[in-house]
């Protein structure tokens, strides 16, 4: 997976920038790097849905817009992961407090299929932190 290097402003406002809550999460990391690291974790999944181990590399923009919301230098990036399980845990950290799941093989191969059903409808509803989807897919077999 790859960040585009050239995103543009509603790209960067709508999956990079941070809510008061994610600042508060973010600053419980002690290091500039870990708090960097995070966020950045934060924002590829929040735009890509994948983790930072599967982006090739994050764009120098996006690194830039993201540091200075936090008040860090976004050189400190470069030792985000110097100990392996550092990712893990933060990413762990990140799927328990905003409630992100890991598909399965099988759950991955139904959204698939259900992303080339067409849509006839999508509700969106806010619940404290989260933001629940409901989806609604004609079936082509029996509506026609």
């Amino acid at each position: 997976m790859q960040i585009p290097p050239d995103l543009g402003e509603w790209e960067l406002g709508t999956y990079f920038t941070f809510t008061q809550h994610d600042l508060e999460i973010i600053q419980q990391r002690r290091r500039e790097y870990n708090q960097l690291g995070f966020a950045v974790q934060l924002c590829v999944l929040r735009y890509l849905g994948w983790t930072l181990s599967d982006v090739k590399e994050v764009p120098i923009q996006v690194l830039r817009y993201i540091a200075k919301q936090i008040n860090v230098n976004m050189e400190s990036f470069a030792y985000y992961g110097e100990r392996e399980a550092t990712k893990y845990e933060h990413l762990e950290e990140i799927r328990k407090e905003y409630g992100y799941q890991t598909f399965t093989l099988s759950e991955y191969r139904i959204n698939s299929l259900l992303r080339k059903t067409p849509l006839i409808g999508v509700e969106t509803a806010k619940r404290e932190k989260r933001t629940l989807t409901i989806v609604l897919y004609r079936d082509p077999a029996i509506i026609g």
